[in-house]
């Protein structure tokens, strides 16, 4: 997430279903990773990463080289599918 973004938009853009990426950022937040900047809102809320959320996503890039450079929303693509899996 270079920028902050809801979840609609994070879902458009991975092409993952909306309940899906909810829950995922739920998850993160939960972590310490992102953090809700609209907490307030029911709908719409706006997400961005963490320091710490930038650090993993720095380490993933680093460690991932089979993934292009700037392959973030792939990274992210594979972050949520195989938190799913894992659960």
């Amino acid at each position: 997430m270079l920028k902050p973004k809801t979840p609609s938009q994070l879902a458009e853009e991975l092409g993952l279903s909306l309940p899906y990426v909810s829950g995922a950022l739920k998850e993160l937040e939960a972590e310490g990773l992102v953090e809700c900047l609209t907490p307030e809102e029911k709908v719409g809320r706006i997400y961005r990463r963490t320091q710490a959320g930038e650090e993993v996503v720095r380490a993933l890039d680093c460690t991932q080289k089979n993934y292009s450079r700037g392959g973030e929303k792939t990274l992210l693509k594979t972050y949520l599918q195989n938190s799913k899996s894992c659960s």
